[in-house]
């Protein structure tokens, strides 16, 4: 079942920032994920991916906003999955991040995210529309129009995100590989190799 998160909107009293120090405030709101956080984290739209989920009464998935919160934090910083739930259970900037702020709190499975980028990946095979790349490109669109930002002059060291989103595990990788061959194979040869 699909439900929006907007739980990290309110404050928690008790949140890991209310024990910081002014100085230890003050390096968390210059911090990346404090940025993050502000900037981006609030403008994931959940309600793209809510097809993706049953519509009928059921226990409510992680949120959305945190899925893709993390999937970009991971590609952001080159991260293995171990790497990113290490952070996303030790580091309480990384939690912050995606609007986790009482260190107490448990976060989602691997498992969950793993189902998640299946979900996207069906899609994306069923109908060949990339969720994850329209979510990317509205909030480039969003940042771009709030900073008044040209794209006139493209940056060679340009961070692409969307090319890593979707990873292939090695089955995966030649999965698709046979799939394209496959598509390419003409005549009596793609008899030969029907999959």
């Amino acid at each position: 079942m699909f439900k929006r998160n907007t739980g990290y909107q309110q404050s928690e009293l008790f949140g890991f920032e209310s024990d910081l120090t002014k100085k230890q405030k003050l390096y968390l709101h210059q911090s990346t994920e404090f940025t993050f956080f502000k900037e981006i984290f609030p403008r994931i739209n959940e309600s793209k991916f809510a097809h993706l989920y049953s519509s009928s009464k059921s226990r409510p998935k992680a949120p959305i906003n945190q899925l893709v919160g993390a999937l970009i934090l991971k590609h952001l910083y080159d991260w293995t999955y171990a790497e990113l739930f290490k952070n996303l259970t030790f580091n309480n900037l990384t939690r912050y991040a995606i609007g986790i702020s009482n260190s107490r709190a448990d976060i989602f499975s691997e498992a969950t995210i793993f189902n998640f980028q299946n979900r996207v990946i069906k899609h994306f095979e069923e109908t060949g529309k990339d969720l994850v790349t329209e979510v990317f490109d509205s909030l480039t669109a969003g940042q771009l129009e709030q900073f008044n930002i040209s794209t006139n002059i493209e940056r060679g060291d340009s961070f692409l995100v969307d090319s890593k989103v979707i990873d292939y595990s090695r089955l995966r990788l030649f999965i698709e590989v046979l799939k394209r061959l496959s598509r390419v194979l003409e005549g009596e040869v793609k008899k030969v190799f029907v999959l």
